[in-house]
């Protein structure tokens, strides 16, 4: 499916949605949020096919400098992106609704960090089993490896700007509520390098490979929009859109596809104007 097909699929709802709730019958509101997110993808949604020697080519860490110099770079191969993610961002939402169903969107801003593991990036040991991918007790290595994250801003690739809009319902008697959720988040494809010293990888330098609009399509269950913080477990697909791509994107091979996420979130509400039971 075109994201644009999907864009325009996610506006008819939003429109259909608005069209249920009665303006006698609504009650309007507006609240700033704050939710941290911890989520997962099934499989990876960016892949790469080769890196450029430059990337691969890690010099040993300042303080291992007295070990032995690489005696090459890293091995080439394909490369899947980070699987988990951890998010923190505020909310703006304008919403109407009533006590058994709403309907809130709004800007938001926020910031995104993957977890690199081990078993996503390739290796080479330059202290212990030089010139191997061993490790172990007294070994260093050098790593390259492919991200999904925020977007750039001085040093840092994690901030994301973004849009979302959200139906929920819950029954008569019952506290917790189900949602839709659409999302879209600028995000940026990276390759990164550095070091894993210590169990512990360390980042030396990042490269843009290009900027995506992510979409994402969320559907879950929460205690309730009418708490003043909130716990939610969801599932959702994302849709990755190239918005702009630079050199390397073409050079790695990359490629995008939509992935399967799974989830949960915190959410505490700071209120603007009240909402009434």
């Amino acid at each position: 499916m075109k994201t644009s097909k999907l864009l325009n699929i996610v506006g008819a709802s939003v429109i259909g949605v608005a069209s249920l709730f009665p303006s006698a019958y609504a009650k309007s509101y507006k609240s700033l949020e704050l939710e941290a997110e911890f989520s997962g993808v099934v499989s990876p949604s960016a892949k790469v096919e080769t890196v450029p020697e430059y990337i691969r080519d890690v010099p040993v860490h300042r303080n291992d400098n007295w070990a032995e110099e690489n005696a090459a770079p890293i091995k080439d191969g394909p490369l899947s992106s980070s699987s988990l993610h951890i998010s923190v961002k505020g909310k703006y939402k304008i919403g109407f609704g009533n006590e058994k169903s709403y309907f809130e969107m709004g800007p938001t801003f926020g910031l995104k960090i993957p977890f690199i593991s081990q078993k996503k990036v390739t290796e080479r040991n330059y202290m212990g089993a030089v010139g191997t991918d061993n490790r172990g007790f007294g070994t260093a290595l050098t790593f390259y490896g492919l991200t999904v994250n925020g977007v750039g801003f001085w040093k840092l690739h994690c901030f994301t700007p973004g849009f979302f809009a959200r139906v929920s319902s819950r029954g008569s008697n019952n506290p917790e509520e189900f949602f839709i959720e659409y999302s879209t988040e600028l995000n940026e494809l990276n390759l990164v390098n550095g070091w894993d010293r210590y169990n512990r990888l360390t980042r030396n330098d990042i490269y843009k490979v290009a900027g995506l609009l992510n979409h994402t399509i969320k559907v879950g269950i929460g205690d309730g929009v009418f708490r003043e913080n909130s716990f939610n477990l969801f599932l959702g697909l994302t849709f990755p859109q190239v918005i702009y791509k630079t050199s390397l994107y073409d050079k790695t091979g990359a490629s995008l596809s939509p992935t399967l996420v799974l989830g949960g979130s915190a959410r505490q509400d700071l209120a603007l104007k009240k909402r009434k039971k």
